[in-house]
């Protein structure tokens, strides 16, 4: 088991929450976050390094490092506010500047 399987076993135990809980878990989470809020599928792969192959990774040299970080900054702000309770505390969710 890697640290952070054992990490998220000894978080899952301290909050009470089964155990069952795995690193790919948050992936999914993660991702699935990404396109519920509204990113699409090809950002979620970007940022997650997941290759989609074909022509694209031919021609599109991009780096992505501002959109990447624009995502995963919604993401946790997201995060945050569900953690913290829906719109408690000071965490605010950032809206996207199209």
């Amino acid at each position: 088991m890697g640290k952070l399987a054992e990490a998220m076993r000894d978080i899952c135990a301290e909050i009470g929450v089964e155990d069952k809980v795995t690193p790919h878990d948050l992936r999914r989470t993660f991702s699935t976050r990404v396109t519920r809020l509204g990113f699409g599928r090809d950002a979620m792969n970007r940022v997650t390094n997941h290759k989609e192959g074909g022509i694209a990774d031919v021609y599109d040299r991009h780096r992505y490092e501002a959109e990447n970080k624009k995502i995963m900054e919604r993401v946790a702000a997201k995060i945050m506010a569900l953690v913290g309770g829906a719109g408690g505390g000071n965490v605010v969710e950032l809206r996207s500047v199209s």
